[in-house]
């Protein structure tokens, strides 16, 4: 799908109306209750450019970013003025050397998470237990957030059985830490995994709840490293935008006694 990572001028963005849109099948039983099934996961956010604020020049910009973009053909970064930012939203780690930044909503006991892929570039700080938290890097054209291991330990063995054991001399975890696993020779089928550390491990092994039975036999290296566990107290703060297209290829303008009028322009979110 073709997408520019331009955003279109805040300006522009400004004389848009418009915002996070849901769909949902409503049918009445013959008892007058209903029945609600939600069609999408996500929210599909929709705006219109209210093109009658718009001066000449403003035009001629929004003309050139419609001809450029082909109308409906290519994608591109959007400022939502209402909601564009997150401050100190909590954020859910897994374990993982990687992280997907979500905005978190709540209301009460309900709640709804929201998949940020369109970072601006310079405004993500987190924080760990309140604490500054020094993330390696981050994807502003994803909003995948690369993590810094607390520790990593070679492997020098793993064992084939329904809950492995690895052996890892002085590795330092605890009952259960999750662990992810890297770099095994042989039992490659490891690689990629997590896995969480069983009891209370001795200093030089420990057990995972992963079944390497059907493995292939572990040769040589690797590396267990512990990231952001899951229940470690993370937030994240940032600006955001959304993704967009151009929902109509075609611009409906006018110019009479050289005043020129346009027809409101329609975005729709794309889910990346």
């Amino acid at each position: 799908m073709s997408f520019d990572e331009t955003r279109l001028s805040d300006d522009l963005a400004e004389a848009a109306k418009g915002g996070p849109a849901f769909q949902t099948v409503v049918v009445k039983t013959d008892s007058g209750a209903e029945q609600r099934v939600a069609l999408w996961s996500r929210q599909l956010g929709q705006w219109k450019l209210d093109c009658s604020t718009l001066d000449a020049a403003h035009l001629d910009e929004l003309l050139a970013f419609f001809y450029s973009h082909r109308g409906r053909l290519t994608g591109f970064r959007f400022k939502d003025w209402d909601d564009f930012e997150a401050v100190l939203n909590p954020q859910t780690p897994t374990g993982y050397p990687t992280m997907q930044l979500y905005k978190h909503y709540d209301s009460g006991v309900l709640t709804f998470d929201r998949k940020i892929v369109k970072v601006v570039t310079g405004s993500l700080t987190m924080t760990l237990a309140t604490a500054p938290y020094a993330y390696t890097s981050v994807d502003v054209n994803t909003g995948i957030v690369t993590l810094p291991a607390i520790s990593s330990k070679a492997i020098t063995g793993i064992s084939k059985a329904a809950l492995a054991v690895v052996t890892c001399v002085g590795h330092g975890f605890t009952a259960g830490t999750v662990v992810y696993f890297s770099g095994v020779g042989g039992m490659t089928q490891i690689n990629g995994l997590l896995g969480t550390v069983q009891a209370a491990p001795p200093a030089d092994s420990f057990t995972v709840n992963i079944n390497s039975t059907a493995f292939t036999t572990y040769t040589s290296g690797g590396t267990a490293a512990k990231y952001l566990q899951p229940t470690d107290v993370v937030t994240a703060s940032y600006e955001f935008d959304v993704p967009v297209r151009f929902d109509t290829d075609r611009v409906e303008a006018s110019a009479q006694d050289n005043v020129r009028a346009w027809n409101s322009i329609p975005l729709v979110e794309l889910l990346l």
